[in-house]
């Protein structure tokens, strides 16, 4: 009996290694692994969610956070915001879940600051709406009577800083403790609209910046 337990354990011993190396060789055979994914970090501040990812050091962050608002009905809706910084381009983009009105102004203020106009997207941006955010040239110059950094931009579901509107704008996200902006909902025409009034249909939406910027920076710091 105890011969056949040896035998039976140095089968096994044989038959592991056999295992093990036909594991090596098929391993060997298939080539190099793929490199593993990229890491990722997630942190809230605020409200607000941010995940980074990349190589270390990590080389891009986003932030993302929801601002709900009611139409004129009463129905709800939202905004979604969004602080990008890749590498050296920091941008903000907001999305709409319903059209905006782009023949109306859009406002954005800063802690009681200048209201800042955001002006319509060139013709033919539209459709790479994304890729005109984060260039890092200049913008189109605002249009109404807003104080605005150029690189503002508008259109149905959507408006944007770009890299260039945003270096003079920071400073000031960075210090405040609150963003406000001001916008009118598409679909309100003068059937709907309260006493027709088109200002009683615009709406607005406020939301918290205290610390986001900073997380950002951290994070991309953070080897």
């Amino acid at each position: 009996m105890h011969r056949i337990g040896s035998g039976a354990a140095a089968a096994a011993v044989l038959c592991g290694g056999a295992i093990a190396c036909a594991t090596i060789l098929c391993a060997a055979l298939a080539g190099p692994r793929p490199a593993a994914a990229q890491a990722v970090r997630v942190d809230t501040v605020s409200g607000w969610v941010v995940v980074c990812q990349g190589e270390e050091p990590i080389r891009r962050c986003s932030a993302a956070r929801p601002a709900p608002f009611s139409d004129a009905q009463g129905r709800e809706h939202t905004v979604t915001f969004n602080l990008m910084r890749d590498g050296g381009c920091t941008t903000l983009t907001g999305v709409f879940d319903q059209p905006i009105d782009p023949n109306r102004p859009v406002w954005l203020v800063v802690d009681g600051g200048p209201r800042l106009e955001f002006s319509a997207v060139p013709a033919g941006e539209g459709a790479d709406f994304q890729r005109f955010l984060t260039r890092a040239g200049g913008g189109p110059a605002p249009s109404g009577t807003g104080v605005a950094p150029p690189g503002m931009v508008k259109e149905t579901r959507r408006v944007g800083i770009t890299c260039a509107g945003m270096r003079g704008l920071l400073p000031r996200l960075a210090a405040g403790s609150a963003l406000h902006l001001e916008f009118s909902p598409a679909g309100m025409g003068r059937r709907v609209q309260p006493y027709h009034w088109p200002a009683l249909s615009a709406r607005a939406v406020d939301v918290p910046l205290s610390d986001v910027l900073a997380r950002l920076t951290r994070h991309l710091q953070t080897p």
